[in-house]
């Protein structure tokens, strides 16, 4: 999940490229991991490990924690407390997304396959239960891209087409699935049902021009 800002804006609506983590809070220091412009720069790695450890304090979302966990492995390189880390992002876990971000977290910063699965099974338990498009969609796209698992892929998507409701909605769904599962005719269905949409405004239109 690792990415970079350039700058931030202050309070007072003033651009700053750099700021002093060490005199900053840990709320202020947790904002700046969390959107990436955190920088280690001139930070021995036990004033890392602190400002992360305070921000572990406070940190009350999964993607926090994952996201401290992925700099304690990148700048400081103590896997073990990382995987303290994510153990606690995973107890504070409840919505699909908080599983399936932290899974990926977890397979792209440990390499941990079993540990990563676990994750996304827990998450697809969820969509079963209470079924959401994206949620569906991007799941199904894992277990084509990164397991894979194309019978696992294909109950996903068969499951977020449950869910759509509207004209975009079963074009992304269709998109994902060409791309992902090649399935043409499924694909032209779906475009089929997007298309219908449409009918509904060109009745409006023939009947305003007559």
């Amino acid at each position: 999940m690792s990415f970079r800002m350039i700058g931030k804006y202050l309070q007072d609506g003033s651009l700053v490229h750099k700021v002093n983590h060490r005199k900053q809070t840990p709320e202020d220091n947790l904002d700046d991991i969390c959107s990436g412009f955190f920088n280690s720069v001139g930070l021995s790695k036990a004033e890392l490990m602190s400002i992360f450890n305070d921000c572990v304090k406070i940190a009350d979302q999964s993607y926090e924690l994952a996201f401290i966990a992925e700099l304690i492995i990148t700048e400081v390189s103590e896997e073990s407390a990382a995987i303290a880390v994510y153990h606690k992002a995973e107890e504070i876990s409840e919505t699909a997304c908080d599983y399936y971000v932290l899974a990926g977290s977890i397979l792209e910063y440990l390499q941990d396959l079993s540990w990563g699965l676990e994750l996304y099974e827990k998450a697809i338990v969820i969509v079963e239960d209470d079924p959401d498009l994206f949620d569906c969609i991007f799941l199904a796209e894992v277990y084509c891209k990164n397991i894979p698992d194309y019978i696992r892929s294909r109950k996903l998507y068969e499951l977020a087409e449950q869910c759509a409701i509207t004209m975009k909605d079963f074009k992304y769904l269709a998109d994902s699935i060409l791309k992902n599962l090649n399935d043409e005719q499924w694909y032209l269905q779906l475009i089929e049902k997007a298309h219908s949409f449409n009918i509904f405004p060109i009745m409006m239109d023939d009947i305003c021009m007559n």
